[in-house]
């Protein structure tokens, strides 16, 4: 883990939780201290509220305890009800070695949401790595959704509050496809969308390549068309 004077640059960790931030029927737990996912959250434009962490202490680094991390995936699970659930390490819970896959495996059969693990996540680098991871994990998820036989509106992906003019670009392709086809967008205000809106949108739009993983495996799937193209 790299020391920096001042706050580390955009990373693929950074790139991955960006992207669940975006999904509204995700959430993902990392399990580590509060002060990572606190720098994580306050990067992040837009809402983070299905972030969470399992504030590691000291005590629990030193015996090794996952004990903290079970619980959150079970309150989380109870509580913010997801349909997919990320369980994340961190550097600081990377030290203890602890079996992420494992304990996600161990709890799957007493959990509703969809558990997906992501592990030992790079925290030097570009976003465009962890983006796709995300879209990669959500993509399996989408497996697990019915085909529904009535489409309406499209989903645009990765397009966000995070992006330069995002939310603008995002309204003019809102007032076009209501003004010219009468066809309206499953992303809220925000951007935000719920994976499963994919199962019954008319189109997909992906705003960035790392975005073609999710809209190629809907047409797969469902075969939903979809298109590549920056706004």
């Amino acid at each position: 883990m790299k020391l920096f004077d001042q706050l580390p640059p955009a990373s693929p960790r950074l790139g991955f939780y960006r992207m669940v931030a975006g999904w509204k029927d995700a959430a993902l737990v990392e399990f580590g201290p509060e002060g990572t996912m606190h720098y994580a959250q306050g990067a992040i434009k837009g809402e983070t509220g299905n972030l969470y962490t399992t504030g590691l202490k000291e005590k629990q680094i030193i015996f090794g305890d996952t004990g903290p991390l079970e619980k959150a995936i079970r309150d989380i699970d109870k509580n913010a009800h997801p349909k997919l659930l990320f369980v994340a390490s961190s550097p600081v819970s990377e030290i203890i070695g602890a079996d992420m896959a494992s304990i996600a495996f161990d709890l799957q059969p007493e959990i509703e949401a969809k558990l997906s693990v992501w592990d030992r996540g790079p925290v030097v680098g570009r976003e465009a790595p962890g983006e796709i991871a995300a879209y990669e994990r959500a993509a399996k998820y989408l497996e697990s959704i019915p085909k529904c036989e009535d489409r309406r509106g499209f989903v645009v992906l990765g397009l966000t509050e995070a992006d330069w003019n995002g939310i603008a670009d995002l309204g003019e392709i809102r007032r076009m496809a209501e003004a010219y086809f009468d066809m309206s967008c499953l992303n809220d205000q925000d951007g935000r969308y719920c994976l499963s809106d994919l199962a019954r949108a008319q189109w997909i739009l992906a705003a960035t390549p790392e975005a073609a993983v999710l809209a190629k495996k809907a047409q797969e799937l469902w075969e939903t068309p979809w298109r590549q193209a920056m706004p």
